[in-house]
């Protein structure tokens, strides 16, 4: 299946891995990345309000869901999710146009020469 796209594969890849030391702006976004996973980490730790825990896991605003907010039971879970996030912002940073534009038709450089 693969074999038959047109997208590169290794390209992709290449966009998607961590950032060298030599990019500073992406290596300090994944560190931001990291602060934050550990403070939601923390914070549920610290959590111990059950009915907290179950608004958390309620999809809907009007009812609290049955069952608590809780990390899988296989702490590898977290780390390969955090994973997928960090090559999901490093593909978006690189890939991103180095010129936005907004709903009213300006320009917003978002990058510094």
């Amino acid at each position: 299946m693969l074999g038959q796209s047109k997208h590169d594969i290794v390209k992709t890849l290449e966009y998607a891995s961590m950032p060298d030391p030599e990019e500073s702006e992406l290596v300090r976004l994944m560190d931001a990345w990291n602060r934050i996973l550990n403070r939601c980490l923390d914070t549920l730790a610290a959590t111990d309000h059950k009915d907290i825990l179950k608004w958390w896991a309620s999809p809907k605003n009007e009812a609290a869901s049955q069952i608590p907010f809780e990390l899988h039971q296989n702490s590898q879970s977290v780390d390969k999710c955090s994973m997928d996030w960090q090559q999901f912002i490093c593909y978006a940073m690189r890939t991103a146009p180095a010129q936005w534009e907004d709903e009213t038709g300006t320009y917003i450089d978002q990058r510094k020469d």
